[in-house]
């Protein structure tokens, strides 16, 4: 699903309006009826309606409508006595009309009324502000949110929750921490920042009846990876077909003290398809790493022979332990002169290019692929990791675009870009917060790559299955080993297959 900033939607509101001619009350309409769908009035039967006079207090009237026409007790709240949107007042003046419990809260007084009735009631609606919000919260409104925060049980935002930043996700002050957000048609930007996540609840995001072709004039492309987009991606195996016919992944991996990188990320490339595997590992440990892969080849990564075998790869990983050394950066110019496929650079392979950032535009006939996490995007870019953070979109296309790499910015909601299109990914939690956990997805993006792949989807799709495995054995472990992750690969693979 798309993901969009306040003007995006803004753009979308005005072209549906002015160019479809579908009437802003329509679309008004929709949104209510689409959080009705998330309310479970089986559960609450007690409601407080708390709205400004924008758009977003429309919806929140259109609800409480909505609610009294099936004989809850909803009582409404609406804050400030300035003029409001005409959509706004058309649905004031038809709860007026209707005989709603209506209070304006417009001094101090009010406020206590306000308390009573959360006290009273089992579910609060919040459509104080929507995605125009820009300044911080100040005076009524800020009160307002104080007393829902400290004393609701249960709060839905409409859109999202009153005083997050839409596409900062930055909280303007204060904002109203909610159980549930219903939002329409995109994600919004600042649902994907880490400050706003605290507030957000479960997201859901509703369709109010603006067409794809609307949609599609969307300038960015930005997306929400769901599984439903992976699993249209992700091909069947051909009955016929042979180890030949899955490609050929060599990595690069390990050195003295670091042998578990070298055999996670083979193995990981072994389970996640991959015709044939082979490990280029350093001297020292060639014995004691060859002796233990089962089911994949390895050689010496000073090899005589070396050259060959990245001439015949199908794709190529460089980095899993194997040290911030020169010796790690020769290897990648190797890899960059003699490569005829898509290379993808992790771990110590990223820690010696921040000196070194030219090489990446030597034989870039072929696509390379960076996975960073913040502090290693914090050398390549000499920004602060609290910068990166706070702007991991735009660092992470403006690296792609310089440099003309794939970016997987690794960290919750993993993002992934070719500097054009942005995926946000959807899986993965903090159960996977162990050692090995990228050497692993290292091995899962090359097979891809291997089996025929793009090398963007392939950099989406294995982020995606990395998290769909990590989520679903998290249902029964406290920690989630990469261990785990490579045992089940295949399994998982084999579900969103089906």
């Amino acid at each position: 699903m798309r993901v969009g900033k306040a003007e995006h939607i803004r753009e979308l509101d005005r072209y549906c309006i002015e160019e479809l001619k579908i009437p802003s009350i329509v679309l008004m309409e929709n949104a209510a009826l689409k959080i009705l769908k998330h309310i479970e009035q089986e559960r609450f039967n007690d409601y407080v309606v708390i709205a400004g006079r924008g758009n977003n207090g429309g919806d929140a009237l259109v609800v409480a409508r909505h609610l009294i026409s099936k004989d809850k007790k909803v009582k409404i709240f609406i804050i400030g006595d300035r003029d409001g949107q005409l959509d706004f007042k058309i649905n004031y003046e038809i709860l007026k009309n209707m005989n709603a419990e209506i209070v304006i809260i417009n001094k101090a007084e009010d406020l206590d009324i306000l308390k009573c009735s959360i006290e009273e009631k089992t579910l609060i609606i919040d459509g104080i502000f929507g995605t125009g919000l820009k300044r911080n919260v100040e005076g009524l409104f800020k009160n307002v949110i104080n007393v829902v925060n400290e004393y609701s049980k249960y709060t839905l935002s409409i859109d999202i929750p009153s005083g997050i930043h839409s596409d900062t996700g930055k909280v303007l002050g204060i904002a109203i921490k909610a159980q549930k957000t219903i939002s329409f048609q995109v994600y919004k930007r600042g649902f994907f920042a880490y400050e706003s996540i605290e507030y957000l609840g479960d997201i859901y995001v509703e369709s109010i009846g603006i067409p794809r072709m609307v949609l599609d004039k969307m300038e960015e492309r930005e997306f929400y990876l769901e599984k439903e987009f992976v699993k249209s991606n992700l091909s069947k195996r051909n009955l016929v077909a042979h180890k030949g016919d899955f490609g050929r992944a060599l990595i690069f991996a390990g050195s003295k003290g670091f042998t578990g990188a070298a055999l996670i990320s083979t193995n990981s490339a072994v389970k996640s398809g991959a015709g044939l595997v082979t490990l280029a590992c350093a001297e020292e440990i060639y014995n004691s790493v060859g002796s233990r892969l089962l089911e994949a080849m390895s050689i010496e990564n000073n090899n005589e022979k070396i050259d060959e075998y990245i001439k015949k790869s199908d794709s190529i990983a460089i980095g899993p332990g194997m040290g911030s050394k020169l010796e790690t950066l020769e290897i990648i110019k190797r890899v960059l002169k003699n490569r005829r496929c898509p290379m993808l650079i992790d771990a110590d392979g990223l820690n010696v290019l921040p000196d070194n950032l030219n090489v990446l535009k030597e034989n870039s006939n072929y696509p390379i692929i960076l996975t960073p996490h913040l502090g290693e995007m914090s050398r390549l870019t000499s920004l602060s990791i609290e910068e990166i953070r706070e702007n991991r979109f735009e660092v992470a296309k403006k690296f792609s675009r310089d440099y003309g790499v794939i970016v997987l910015l690794k960290g919750f909601n993993t993002v992934i870009t070719n500097g054009e299109e942005l995926y946000i990914n959807s899986t993965g939690n903090s159960s996977m917060a162990s050692g090995g956990m990228g050497d692993c997805l290292t091995g899962i993006i090359t097979a891809l790559i291997a089996q025929g792949y793009d090398a963007f989807k392939a950099t989406a799709l294995g982020a995606y299955i990395h998290g769909y495995v990590g989520d679903k054995l998290s249902n029964d472990k406290f920690v989630v080993t990469a261990e785990d992750i490579i045992n089940n690969i295949s399994k998982y693979i084999k579900e969103l297959l089906d």
